[in-house]
């Protein structure tokens, strides 16, 4: 994760993670953010997008906004508008070859070429959304110059506006040329570069519009409504949803810009929803905030949460109450005559160590 260190975000500022999936760079950023600013991690894939945002909900960050777009999409729709852009670049994975069998079979020495050509557009469309004075971190996990130093060259060649700055975190040695090499056998890690870029100059901030609120749309207005007054049932924080996506009323990261036209997975935080009539807590939303009923559980109870099982509780108990381990929320299940029905989400449940790999960094 040491690209996230270089690129160094803060709480308040608007941060791009543009290659983002499956999220454990993106879940860091948004650590480092405690919550406030705005954090956009984007995937182009699909298959992929879909395990960033299930990592996102898995962890209940409040302040990040899911895409899955191309980089010129959102390029076109949001110039200078990033304090912070991360582009953690898909590349021939040269770096992994120790770790990850799957790499080395999947090289050929056409490759290099072929992620270095990508590479390029892809950092060229990130470069028109970091705002003047802003800072662009370009990483890759893999050796060959061609994806590295001399894709720097080239991009520096055509932004005159960016210059590379010297890289210095703490535990790793400097980079006083703001291009950074970390070596399998020097560090306890795989094979990664990093180069830092700062915009030195360019256009004024272009000042975009908030999400619309749409004000007289009466199913819009009647879902945050409904939610909103399930808030206080369910949580002992007061806070409450200012935004709907799909038929999910959320609470959008301040300041966010207006999405409409992009593919938007999650927005902010996730509340709620209503199926029938009954309104049912988000999974994020007991992560993020203390639940109002808490029911500690042992391990083995825990685990058997986590696999989507119906466990036996206090038959006085009723309504939505959250399972916690150690004091920690695991998400909301529903009690009712000495059950808890198991909200779980279903695209978390049962994981087998193939499905671990896909959802984490490791």
């Amino acid at each position: 994760m040491a690209a996230v260190s270089v690129l160094n975000p803060k709480p308040g500022e608007k941060v791009l993670d543009l290659c983002a999936a499956p999220g454990g760079k993106a879940t860091q950023i948004s650590d480092q953010m405690q919550g406030k600013g705005l954090l956009l991690a984007n995937e182009l894939h699909p298959s992929r997008a879909s395990i960033l945002n299930r990592n996102m909900e898995r962890m209940g960050i409040t302040n990040a906004v899911v895409t899955n777009n191309r980089p010129d999409e959102l390029a076109e729709r949001l110039p200078a508008y990033f304090d912070k852009v991360l582009v953690d670049a898909p590349c021939s994975g040269e770096g992994m070859f120790r770790k990850d069998p799957g790499a080395l079979s999947a090289w050929n020495e056409d490759l290099p070429s072929l992620c270095s050509m990508r590479q390029l557009q892809i950092i060229q469309d990130a470069a028109t959304m970091v705002k003047p004075g802003g800072k662009l971190v370009y990483s890759t996990c893999t050796f060959n110059c061609l994806e590295n130093e001399e894709l720097a060259a080239q991009f520096l060649k055509a932004n005159p506006s960016f210059s590379l700055q010297p890289i210095r975190i703490p535990g790793l040695d400097e980079a006083p040329s703001g291009m950074l090499r970390l070596w399998p056998h020097l560090v306890d890690g795989e094979g990664h570069f990093i180069a830092q870029f700062i915009k030195t100059d360019g256009d004024s901030v272009i000042k975009k519009s908030s999400m619309p609120k749409k004000a007289g749309d009466r199913i819009y207005q009647e879902l945050l409504r409904v939610i909103n007054n399930s808030v206080e049932e369910w949580l002992a924080d007061t806070v409450y949803a200012n935004h709907v996506l799909g038929n999910t009323a959320v609470l959008a990261p301040e300041d966010c810009p207006d999405l409409t036209g992009l593919r938007v997975l999650r927005l902010g935080l996730h509340m709620g929803s209503v199926t029938g009539k009954t309104a049912k807590p988000d999974h994020a939303l007991a992560l993020a905030h203390k639940p109002r009923q808490a029911l500690p559980v042992s391990l083995d109870e825990a685990q058997a949460y986590r696999r989507g099982e119906v466990l036996g509780i206090p038959e006085n108990i009723s309504g939505f109450l959250s399972p916690t381990l150690d004091g920690w929320p695991l998400g909301w299940g529903k009690a009712s005559q000495g059950m808890l029905k198991n909200h779980y989400p279903i695209g978390l449940r049962k994981l087998g160590e193939d499905r671990e790999s896909e959802l984490y960094d490791v």
